[in-house]
């Protein structure tokens, strides 16, 4: 059951009919421009639920699916509505509004505009048993906080400008593993140094200087983490996966193209570098994360969204991606899908090296030092003596500071993207795998536009439809959040089911 939202059009719950999929022929070319094959209001859909306040701009969302919870972060105000019927009088909520002195003193700051001035809800997540933790803007003076779960009230409120981005625009991501926090944005009063950190610690674990060549058009997209030390052999620790997008300068461009997707990885444990790389990440690798035409030689370098189906189970993992072009004169939107087992390769594989040449980046093709740089601590580096990072040797640690980009480049399954949709900019992606009525299971994609629709797209082996769009908003605003709630979609898809049988 996709949940959508947009700046100012509330919060949307529904159950798209999806149970239609084996119904459509399998073709084995990827059409370049798919065509909806249904057009609907989302007044028309299936169990439609609304939800809306007078606050703007829900765009924060967390689903706790067994407390039957979905909390949102708005402008000024969080929520907790009750999943199955979001717009049931139960709803709580809490209002975090900046104080009039502090958003006047935001404007009179070198002109920010009105709309800015707000604490828009950056972080809404989880932390223990008994408290979620959050992070607004707060006219650009970031604070964070606690929040109370049993009473629904801020606690421990406290300066957020080492954690939050100031900018309610500026790209953001995080996420909460074994109570530790790890976050990635641009830091800082004017959009300020990209940077990776984890809380809480004595220090906090920052970047390297690896974003140097343009730290103000970064665009943090997404993170994941994935327990690769699950069922491992070799006593590998947990990675988690950064996303985002880097707007080059004219004397860097990537093979020729000024703007350039990337995923980044750095593992769990990493406790940085006893003299080099003190309280900085040892593990930071990044490798360019493709997703093009090959025989067009057309590239979506402008990535929107992720999303991971299978997370739980690592090795079976499979992202999709989302990605717009970067030209404004051509608007068009691909999908791509990777597997974990690609995005690994691409880490453990070559490095480049920055030539101070014309080439400037190109593979280092010297001897790899051991133990490799940049790898996690298993248990061969255990039976070696590095116990943790703060063992790594100093040349080990200086190499991987001057040789954080990968070779290898990530490509999509099959070369290319699953599929591409031309006069549309995609925003936001969930992903379900279902049980049709022919007893098959399907992938079916759920896409925000900009313009305030969800297309529903379903993938079986080499084909794959945008089956239906609906229309979530009258005006045209951009859908800015999904999340899938997918025991309540399974159970509702069931009843549909017995339903259409009878």
């Amino acid at each position: 059951m996709p949940k959508a939202s947009g700046r100012d059009g509330g919060v949307h719950l529904f159950l798209p009919l999806i149970l239609g999929a084996c119904l459509f022929p399998v073709t084995h070319t990827m059409e370049f421009d798919s065509i909806p094959r249904r057009t609907i209001r989302i007044e028309d859909v299936f169990d439609y639920k609304r939800f809306s306040h007078s606050v703007y701009n829900y765009t924060t969302f967390w689903l706790e699916e067994e407390q039957g919870v979905l909390y949102v972060g708005a402008r000024e105000a969080i929520f907790a509505l009750n999943m199955k019927d979001i717009n049931d009088k139960s709803m709580k909520m809490i209002q975090w509004e900046t104080p009039s002195e502090k958003r006047l003193n935001c404007l009179k700051k070198r002109g920010h505009k009105k709309v800015d001035c707000y604490n828009y809800i950056r972080f809404l997540q989880r932390f223990n048993e008994t408290h979620l933790f959050t992070c607004g803007t707060n006219s650009f003076n970031p604070h964070c906080a606690y929040i109370e779960i049993e009473k629904f009230t801020l606690s421990a409120v406290h300066s957020g400008k080492e954690f939050c981005p100031y900018n309610p625009t500026v790209g953001y991501t995080g996420v909460t593993i074994d109570n530790k926090i790890y976050v990635a944005t641009l830091y800082g009063f004017h959009s300020g140094r990209a940077n990776i950190k984890r809380f809480p610690e004595t220090h906090s674990f920052q970047m390297e200087d690896w974003f140097s060549y343009s730290p103000n058009d970064l665009d943090f997209v997404d993170s994941v983490l994935l327990r690769e030390s699950d069922n491992s052999s070799v006593g590998d620790d947990d990675k988690i996966y950064f996303f985002f997008t880097e707007k080059l300068a004219r004397e860097y461009k990537f093979n020729g193209k000024p703007m350039v997707s990337w995923v980044a990885r750095i593992c769990k444990s990493d406790k940085g570098g006893m003299k080099i790389l003190q309280r900085k990440w040892t593990s930071f690798l990044k490798s360019r994360l493709v997703c093009s035409i090959p025989e067009y030689d057309f590239y979506y370098n402008n990535l929107r969204s992720i999303y991971v189906l299978n997370q739980e189970h690592w090795q079976d993992a499979v992202f999709y991606g989302v990605f717009v072009s970067q030209w404004q004169n051509v608007e068009s939107s691909a999908v791509c899908q990777y597997t974990s087992a690609d995005i690994r390769k691409a880490f453990e594989g070559p490095y480049k090296e920055d030539q101070r040449s014309p080439q400037r980046w190109s593979r280092y093709r010297h001897r790899v030092l051991e133990p490799r740089p940049g790898s996690c601590i298993t248990d061969e580096f255990r039976k070696a003596g590095f116990r943790t990072s703060r063992d790594l040797p100093d040349n080990v640690l200086s190499f991987v500071k001057k040789h954080p980009l990968m070779d290898e480049e990530v490509r999509p399954v099959g070369g290319r993207p699953l599929f591409t949709k031309k006069e549309v900019n995609y925003t936001k992606i969930v992903v379900d795998t279902v049980t049709a009525l022919d007893g098959k299971q399907y992938n079916v994609m759920f896409i925000g536009t900009d313009n305030g629709w969800i297309h529903k797209v379903v993938s079986s082996g080499a084909s794959t439809h945008i089956v239906e769009e609906i229309r979530l908003y009258e005006d045209l605003q951009p859908v800015e959040s999904l999340v899938l709630a997918r025991a309540q979609s399974e159970s509702d898809s069931r009843h549909y089911e017995r339903e259409q049988r009878v």
